[in-house]
C-alpha cells in the first residue's frame, strides 16, 4: 500500500518502447491520526494541553458531546486549547484530532480532577474528653480520623 500523501510518478509505455513524460500523483491520506496523549488541564479548568499529529486539529467536547474548545497541534506535536468554560472536578471531556484530510483519531477521554492530594491537616487538637478533634484543611476534603491499630474511628 502507498503512504497517505506520497508522491507516485507514473509513466506510460507503448509496444516500441517509447516512454511517456512522467505524470506524479499523489496518494489519498485515509489514515486517521494516532488518539491524542498526554492530556493534561490546568488546575482552574480552562486551559487542556497534550499531544498529537502536527497540523491536526483538536476538538474537546464535554460529556453532553458539545463542544468545549478547539485548536491545533502546533509544530513541535504539542497543543493547547482555551476552554469555554471552567471545567470541574469530575467532568468528563473527550479528545480527538481531525487530519487534513479529515480524517478524525480516536478519542481520548480526561476525567477533570484534583492532581494532587490536599496538604496534610493542621492545627489538630483532641478534647480533653478524647471524643473531638478538630483541626483545619482543604474545604470539601473528607476528614478519617484513625485509631492506634489503624481502623477507622471517626
Amino acid at each position: 500500500a502507498q503512504k497517505n500523501g506520497e508522491t507516485l510518478n507514473v509513466t506510460l509505455t507503448d509496444k516500441a518502447g517509447n516512454v511517456s513524460a512522467v505524470t506524479p500523483v499523489i496518494a489519498g491520506d485515509t489514515t486517521a491520526p494516532d488518539a491524542p496523549t498526554n492530556i493534561a488541564v490546568s488546575a482552574d479548568g480552562l486551559t487542556l494541553t497534550g499531544k498529537g499529529e502536527v497540523g491536526s486539529a483538536v476538538t474537546v467536547k464535554d460529556s453532553a458531546g458539545v463542544s468545549v474548545g478547539t485548536g491545533v497541534v502546533g509544530a513541535d506535536g504539542s497543543f493547547e486549547v482555551t476552554l469555554k468554560d471552567a471545567q470541574g472536578n469530575g467532568a468528563i471531556l473527550d479528545v480527538t484530532l481531525t487530519d487534513k484530510a479529515g480524517n478524525t483519531s480516536p478519542i481520548t477521554p480526561v476525567v477533570v480532577g484534583i492532581a494532587v492530594a490536599p496538604d496534610a491537616p493542621t492545627d489538630l487538637a483532641v478534647s480533653v474528653d478524647g471524643l473531638t478533634v478538630t483541626g483545619k484543611g482543604e474545604i470539601g476534603s473528607t476528614v478519617t480520623v484513625k485509631g492506634p491499630a489503624g481502623n477507622v474511628i471517626g
